[in-house]
């Protein structure tokens, strides 16, 4: 009797669509999960899986960690880590054919009503362990095969860990291998590692806008805004503070933005727009990234006249700033005497 004790299935539909319809668009749809594995062994891992369901071609990128365990944890002295991950296309359940539409989305149905497990028929356990034996063998064997199997899209047998760092690996799909899949994808988890239970964060963003978070994933409301503004004593040049006024984290890679995209900090002079810093020009040390952070830039090319009347205010691209009432400040520059700063009214209780 086939022993299936890695075959816990969770199953959940990812629709993805991507408006633009090309690799390496921006990503925004995204599924964040904390996913459990239990003991297994090496020819019985633990495995859980969930069908990705691709409608247009785009970028498929995976944050995957293990979060409760360190590299000194993991006995390092194994050929391979027995954390793994791989992006696969529907054919790994069988090894031959895509599965039938109907029916890969008849299991996303189910997934609602039933335990996995009780709905998986026997002939498909033993093609699922097929498949999963056989692309193990060739990815992470001993003898590794010469040709993996096609349905093998993107995998890792070297998943990041708790006090480790790594550049988020992504997978591109085209037109035509969304033909050939019929956009039909499973990522795939398993354990091997007889003592140790991993706990997976997984993240994958793709070309969409469903997005499927666990609660305790949910991002933090981020609302950066301008606290203050005025004039350095001495020199008489403009300064502004900015401070993270909201409950989140600003991500790295709102400091990483170039051009268009990036968050900026505007100046607009007598009517005319003057120029600006963008947020890693003014914040290199990544102040504001956590909440309560502030940082004061000071504008040393721009020469102050007295009356001149200055705006500054935020350019957020792709930011879902919670409070857009405070991402603008007017003032009127005073050169005979000195200018007190103005400051950004504090919120009344309950807006």
């Amino acid at each position: 009797m086939l022993k299936i004790k890695w075959a816990l299935i969770a199953i959940m539909l990812l629709a993805v669509a991507n408006p633009a319809g090309a690799a390496g668009n921006e990503n925004g749809g995204l599924f964040h999960k904390k996913v459990q594995l239990y003991n297994g062994k090496r020819s019985d891992p633990y495995t859980v899986f969930y069908p990705i369901e691709i409608t247009e071609p785009g970028r498929v990128t995976f944050e995957i960690k293990v979060t409760n365990y360190t590299h000194d944890q993991v006995d390092q002295q194994k050929r391979h880590s027995p954390f793994r991950w791989y992006f696969v296309d529907s054919r790994f359940l069988d090894g031959k054919q895509p599965m039938k539409k109907s029916t890969f989305q008849e299991w996303a149905q189910k997934a609602n009503k039933y335990n996995p497990v009780e709905y998986i028929a026997g002939d498909e356990i033993r093609g699922v362990y097929r498949s999963l034996k056989n692309l193990s063998d060739s990815i992470f064997g001993k003898k590794k095969k010469k040709k993996l199997p096609a349905y093998y899209r993107r995998g890792n047998a070297h998943v990041t860990l708790a006090d480790g760092r790594s550049t988020p690996p992504h997978y591109d799909i085209d037109q035509m291998e969304l033909m050939e899949t019929q956009g039909m994808y499973f990522i795939v988890l398993d354990n091997y590692d007889t003592q140790l239970a991993p706990e997976f964060e997984v993240k994958i963003s793709y070309p969409g806008k469903q997005q499927y978070v666990d609660e305790a994933l949910q991002p933090k409301p981020m609302d950066l805004g301008i606290l203050q503004m005025g004039q350095r004593r001495g020199s008489g040049k403009l300064y502004v503070t900015l401070q993270n006024f909201g409950e989140g984290a600003i991500p790295d890679e709102v400091y990483a933005r170039k051009g268009k995209s990036a968050l900026t900090l505007m100046l607009t002079v007598d009517g005319k727009s003057w120029g600006g810093v963008t947020l890693a020009g003014l914040d290199a040390r990544k102040r504001l990234a956590k909440p309560g952070g502030k940082v004061t830039y000071t504008f040393e090319n721009l020469t102050l006249k007295d009356g001149m009347k200055i705006t500054a205010a935020l350019n957020m691209p792709r930011f879902e700033d919670t409070n857009r009432r405070n991402n603008r400040m007017n003032t009127t520059a005073s050169v005979k005497q000195e200018l007190k700063p103005v400051t950004q009214p504090r919120p009344v209780q309950g807006q």
